[in-house]
């Protein structure tokens, strides 16, 4: 099964100014005699065998505009390698821009090797290319710390692992140095003070190997003058996670994680400590991110009530554990300094925002401190300046200020989004079970221009499917078009997965004969409400984890590439509906030189032309109906962004020759459609060498790479 089976909610309801076009099927003409190739540039829809050649017709395009992805994931932005040249002339290497350090470019070459060249040893061209990369860099770097998304400025770390007396700082059980290790074995419970005064934010590193034993290991710190403790394999491996969160141990709180975590092998566990978050990993994994007020911490009085509160604590239960290092850094300057979050149960319909452009709308909600997740889909075809956010009990929109992750294929994105909205709870081991009760939050459309805001619904997992290689989860629940990229929630309000998509009629046949392992309430349930997609927390977990860890630069190539994408989007649409609008118009006044070609049999060469009632209708749509708006649209403007990308150095030179040449395709394609050829072959002639022309350009992009 593939993704042709399906629409996605944001494409197929939502378009407020393209409602009807969202019905249109339709395709680009075909030679006299053919059937309609839908495996051609302009369409992945349905295949002709199962729809009659009218709706196939009528289909495509509706498929050009929303369905079409342009370029894949891979992006094509990004620094290129060229050429650079020594002052003198005598040398030359072809590598690509890493970094300008003081006095030396750091260049990759293009078999990998990474080398530096002293800048006032390059030609002047290249020294001023290199300032102006540099140039680019520090903009990249300034707007994400102005939208509060920047990695923390560290102090000197202090190793804790000196410091320690095992003789003095043993509260509890066996604890030994050893090779300079710190190492605990032989009791049921063992428990450490670590003697050093924590700042108010900081970072605690530790490496350490499991040797003996399958139970927990226990690290407690401060947050706000607040104890709270992450345990690590409670329960024989069942559970991880903060314990306690308003009162509640970790497998009853929001930072529940499912996964076994430590090995026999050396692992490496960060906790990160703000004034107001939390944030735990384990061999750059992420387990736990927390956010809320140091109010609700505390420890498990049962066990830990005679125990220090203001310090470092270390403790395991009946295994042994083997600490090479142990290292705490202060945090000297953080995004999350001014992050200030209420005490109490949140309402995650609050976090939960109405994304909006002219060309649809869908949802998305916080994830992570100015982090905001949808689908790849919501965003795809609207530039990042068109693009509003509008939370519940706010009445002015805010801003995207970068995309910073897109994944076509799993249909996810995570925009920067300033803004002082609860993240979400993400369950990092993004664990369900058919049957779970969940609730699915978002914005969606009920017909007649009419939105529900912040509106939620509940049902349950029925089952795992896969399609097209990658794994989704079937919900059974009643998920209108607009409520794409919500968040799903499980019964501890963990966010455990994205809504993705929604089958149409067509496709919720093709997924019943496809998906006959599935008992009768699906397909029953299917029939009448239609089938949601989630996306799985784990890949919602991964995607963070990237956003977390990726450059400033590689961020601002990632918003490059999404706004480079739109414009070869919409050049592709503007050429194909000049096209289907050059077929309507001519079908409306040669159907008379057509039939003699067709009763003397000099079909060859001809393009086959669409019946007259369907014309009309497909005229009347492009020139006057809903859907006018939106072919304008897609015209409307694009000589300023394809400018702009001209003059970027982080597009690539052949992304720019492929953009001016896509812009020609358009050109022609609209100079064509506005004055036809009176003259049927003279018609078809023009019309299939504009086609073929298309056709080969775009071969040529994926040649190279699109």
């Amino acid at each position: 099964m593939g993704k042709r089976q399906f629409t996605r909610p944001t494409q197929a309801g939502s378009l407020r100014h393209n409602k009807s076009f969202a019905t249109i099927e339709s395709t680009l003409p075909t030679r006299a005699g053919t059937s309609a190739d839908l495996s051609r540039p302009l369409s992945r829809g349905i295949r002709p065998s199962e729809f009659s050649r009218a709706r196939i017709w009528w289909r495509a395009a509706s498929l050009c505009i929303l369905l079409f992805s342009g370029m894949d994931s891979s992006g094509q932005t990004g620094t290129d390698a060229r050429v650079w040249k020594s002052s003198d002339g005598q040398y030359s290497i072809e590598a690509a821009i890493v970094e300008l350090d003081g006095n030396t470019v750091k260049l990759r070459k293009v078999d990998g090797e990474l080398i530096g060249v002293p800048l006032d040893r390059l030609s002047e061209s290249d020294r001023g290319y290199a300032t102006k990369w540099m140039q680019l860099r520090h903009q990249a770097l300034n707007a994400q710390a102005a939208a509060g998304f920047s990695t923390d400025a560290l102090g000197e770390p202090i190793d804790l692992l000196k410091i320690i007396d095992t003789d003095r700082d043993r509260l509890k059980g066996n604890w030994t140095k050893e090779n300079g290790a710190l190492i605990t074995r032989g009791e049921t419970r063992s428990v450490l003070q670590v003697p050093q005064q924590l700042p108010e934010q900081y970072q605690l590193r530790c490496t350490v190997e499991r040797f003996r034993g399958e139970r927990g290991l226990n690290i407690a710190f401060v947050v706000g003058g607040k104890p709270v403790m992450a345990v690590f394999d409670a329960w024989k491996g069942a559970s991880s996670g903060l314990t306690m969160i308003d009162n509640k141990n970790e497998q009853n709180n929001v930072t529940l994680f499912r996964e076994k975590v430590l090995s026999k092998e050396p692992s490496e566990i960060v906790c990160t400590v703000h004034h107001r978050h939390v944030h735990v990993a384990c061999n750059g994994k992420t387990l736990v991110q927390w956010f809320g007020h140091p109010s609700q911490l505390s420890l498990f009085k049962r066990y830990w009530s005679d125990v220090p509160t203001d310090r470092i604590l270390l403790g395991t239960w009946g295994s042994d554990f083997r600490f090479t290092s142990l290292t705490m850094t202060p945090i000297e300057q953080s995004t999350f300094d001014d992050l200030e979050l209420p005490a109490g149960v949140h309402d995650p319909g609050k976090s939960v925002a109405l994304i909006e452009h002219p060309l649809g709308s869908g949802s998305g909600f916080v994830a992570s401190r100015n982090l905001l997740v949808s689908n790849y889909h919501v965003i795809a075809n609207a530039f990042v300046d068109d693009i509003e956010i509008h939370f519940p009990d706010r009445d002015d929109p805010l801003s995207v200020r970068q995309v910073l992750h897109e994944d076509p294929v799993r249909d996810l994105a995570v925009l920067l989004v300033e803004t002082d909205r609860m993240p979400l709870p993400i369950a990092y081991d993004g664990d369900f079970s058919d049957g779970d009760e969940i609730t699915i939050h978002g914005n969606p459309s009920v017909g007649g221009g009419i939105v529900l805001r912040n509106a939620s619904v509940t049902g349950k997992i029925v089952a795992t499917v896969r399609i097209e290689g990658q794994d989704f989860f079937q919900v059974e629940a009643t998920v209108n078009p607009g409520s794409s990229g919500g968040p799903i929630l499980n019964d501890l309000g963990q966010v455990i997965g994205v809504t993705a998509m929604k089958a149409t009629e067509e496709g919720e046949k093709m997924i019943r004969e496809e998906m006959g392992r599935l008992d009768d309430s699906f397909r029953i349930s299917s029939q009448e409400e239609g089938v949601a997609f989630g996306i799985p927390g784990k890949e919602l977990a991964k995607a963070l984890d990237s956003v977390r860890t990726q450059s400033a630069m590689t961020a601002e190539q990632t918003n490059v590439r999404h706004d480079t994408r739109v414009v070869f989007q919409r050049l592709m649409t503007v050429f194909r509906l000049n096209m289907l609008k050059a077929l309507a118009e001519a079908s409306g006044g040669m159907q008379r030189q057509a039939a003699f070609a067709q009763s003397s049999g000099q079909t060859e060469d001809l393009v086959e032309l669409l019946p007259s009632s369907l014309s009309r209708k497909i005229l009347a749509e492009l020139e006057g109906g809903q859907s006018a708006g939106v072919f304008r649209l897609y015209q409307k403007d694009l000589e300023q962004p394809i400018e702009i990308l001209r003059e970027r150095l982080d597009v690539p030179e052949s992304t720019k020759r492929h953009l001016v040449e896509l812009r020609k395709h358009a050109r022609s394609a609209e100079s064509f459609a506005s004055k036809l050829p009176t003259n049927y072959r003279s018609f078809s002639k023009k019309l299939l060498s504009l086609q073929d022309a298309f056709a080969k350009r775009i071969a040529r992009m994926k040649d190279d790479g699109f």
